[in-house]
Parts: structure tokens; C-alpha cells; sequence
């Protein structure tokens, strides 16, 4: 009786019905793209600038490298993470509710599990704890962030940081694909899932 239950629980928690997400997957790399364009902005900019140099930015080290402090590439990253927090904060807080852009253009929504309205500490957990941190793969902003820390400690965090962002996103990602629901990471940790809208 016991292998029956668990066969039971597992049957219902593994949803094999549910084909690819492919609006959700749409979204995703809209919002990697346009966030990754947005996040860059400070970098590219701030370093060409600087340096006097017209190349294409590549990473935080990049300053080390020329022999400037590393306080620009502090600033750069303060100004980065102000414009992931714009994009993933700000925009589904109060420009689209619940949406950002590339929900909105694939016609999906955030919402609550317990169908109250969306606020700030829904969106900080799900998008800085879950995708930022956790998922640090997830964006543009994970790389620059790991990198900060990596010139601030004088360790070198960001391989092995990399490495668990990235098989965090996976699993997160499998998740998605196969799981009762389609919630990532982010969503349980927010209590939140992504909704199709009209």
C-alpha cells in the first residue's frame, strides 16, 4: 500500500500533459534581452569614458585590467542593479501591474497563489532572492553582481557562484517544463505563479 501512495504523489505532482510553456519561455528571453540591454548600459558607457577607448565592454575586471580604480566598477554595478530593480520592480509594481515587458508583450501575468494583489515584498522575493540570487544565471545582472563581490572580497567567488546560479536555473527551469503547475524557483519562493491574460 505505501509504494501505491507514493506512486500516487508522484503521478500527481510530475505533469506530463502540459507541453512547453512556450509563452512563458517567450517572455523569458525578451526580458533577458531587454534587461541584459538595460543592465549593460552603465558598463559600456561608463567604461568607454574612462578609459578613452571605444571597445566593447566585457566584465567588471575590465577596469583592473586598464589600471583604473575599482570604484568605477562599484558604480557601475550600483547603477546596474538600480536598473534590474527599475525593470523587474518598478515596471510590474507600478508601470504594468504584475507584468514586465516581456510578460506583457507574451500576454502573461505575476500573481499571488493566495489571489491577493501583488506588492513589493512579493516582487523583492521573487525577482532579487529567487532570480537575482538564487538563479543568478536567470539574468545579465547575476555576472556583475558575482564579479562586485569577487573585487570586493579579493576571492575569487564567481566560478563556483556561477556554477550553482547555473544548475539552480536549470532545476528552476525543469520545473517549469515538468511539475504540477509550472512554478520556477522564484515562484515558490514568492508564492506567486505566472497566469495567461486576455
Amino acid at each position: 500500500m505505501p509504494r501505491t501512495r507514493k506512486a500516487e504523489v508522484r503521478q500527481d505532482l510530475v505533469d506530463t500533459t502540459v507541453g512547453i510553456p512556450w509563452a512563458r519561455v517567450g517572455a523569458y528571453v525578451i526580458d533577458w534581452a531587454l534587461s541584459g540591454i538595460l543592465t549593460g548600459l552603465p558598463e559600456v558607457v561608463i567604461f568607454n569614458l574612462v578609459s578613452g577607448t571605444h571597445d566593447l565592454f566585457s566584465d567588471l575586471y575590465a577596469f583592473g585590467a586598464l589600471g583604473l580604480p575599482a570604484a568605477w566598477a562599484y558604480l557601475c554595478a550600483a547603477l546596474s542593479l538600480v536598473l534590474f530593480l527599475c525593470y523587474y520592480l518598478w515596471i510590474p509594481l507600478r508601470v504594468y501591474p504584475g507584468q514586465t515587458p516581456g510578460k506583457r508583450i507574451c500576454h502573461l501575468k505575476i500573481a499571488r497563489m493566495d489571489e491577493g494583489g501583488l506588492d513589493a515584498r512579493t516582487l523583492f522575493l521573487r525577482e532579487v532572492v529567487g532570480l537575482l540570487l538564487i538563479e543568478s544565471s536567470a539574468t545579465i545582472m547575476g555576472p556583475y553582481l558575482r564579479q562586485a563581490l569577487t573585487l570586493a572580497t579579493g576571492v575569487y567567488l564567481e566560478g563556483i557562484l556561477a556554477w550553482i546560479g547555473a544548475v539552480l536555473f536549470m532545476v528552476s527551469s525543469i520545473m517549469v517544463f515538468a511539475l504540477r503547475g509550472q512554478r520556477a524557483i522564484h515562484d515558490r519562493i514568492a508564492g506567486t505563479r505566472v497566469v495567461g491574460t486576455a
